[in-house]
């Protein structure tokens, strides 16, 4: 990746994600936008040979992957989902 912060918050996601039970290579860490309150990446999450792309917020002015906006958030889309609500995966 480069200076630009990318292997930084490449080495956060992977810590996350092997927490998660989902141990992998991040590849393709890009930028999408910078909103009001968050900022959105995606990237791919190689996991044995199988390619998954996935997105990542985080809050704007930080470089944390936590906070409560979007453990919240998470806890909203899995209560909807767990009623039929059609969401997207959280991982």
């Amino acid at each position: 990746m480069g200076n630009d912060g990318t292997d930084e918050l490449a080495g956060r996601l992977t810590t996350l994600l092997e927490k998660a039970g989902r141990p992998g290579t991040i590849e393709g860490l890009v930028r999408l936008s910078g909103g009001a309150s968050r900022h959105t990446w995606s990237f791919d999450l190689v996991e044995d040979g199988e390619r998954q792309g996935l997105i990542a917020q985080l809050l704007r002015g930080t470089s944390t992957l936590s906070g409560p906006g979007p453990v919240g958030e998470a806890t909203m889309l899995r209560a909807a989902e767990a009623v039929g609500v059609r969401v997207p995966a959280v991982v």
